[in-house]
């Protein structure tokens, strides 16, 4: 999970983590919504230390990820930030994953209930 320099490598999850996902899955290519407050912030400082994939369901076409990397550019991601993204088309082995539809596994399975009743931060 350390690359050859040291550096981890970290996956963040675009859709709810930062782009704000809230007018929902329109198709690959639809992203209509702003960037997270904190998104660029935070990404530049994760660049600084980690090797930083961002993954998405919409990373399984090529049509996708030429949607996210527009999306960057339109909302003003700063470029010494966009650079250093790596864009996965599937799970990228990972030290860490953030993502908005997850759960901690900490030894203990979550309950078909909990399952059930999941809702991401952004929909409580």
């Amino acid at each position: 999970m350390a690359r050859w320099d040291g550096k981890y490598t970290i996956a963040v999850d675009f859709d709810g983590v930062i782009h704000l996902y809230k007018s929902g899955w329109k198709d690959l290519d639809i992203i209509e919504d702003d960037p997270h407050e904190d998104a660029w912030r935070v990404l530049g400082e994760y660049v600084e230390h980690f090797h930083v994939h961002i993954f998405s369901a919409r990373g399984q076409e090529q049509r996708g990820i030429e949607a996210m990397k527009e999306w960057f550019k339109k909302h003003n991601c700063p470029q010494e930030i966009f650079d250093k993204l790596h864009f996965a088309t599937q799970k990228p082995t990972a030290h860490l994953y953030i993502d908005d539809r997850a759960f901690c596994f900490e030894g203990t399975f979550p309950t078909v209930d909990a399952i059930k009743s999941f809702k991401p931060w952004n929909k409580r």
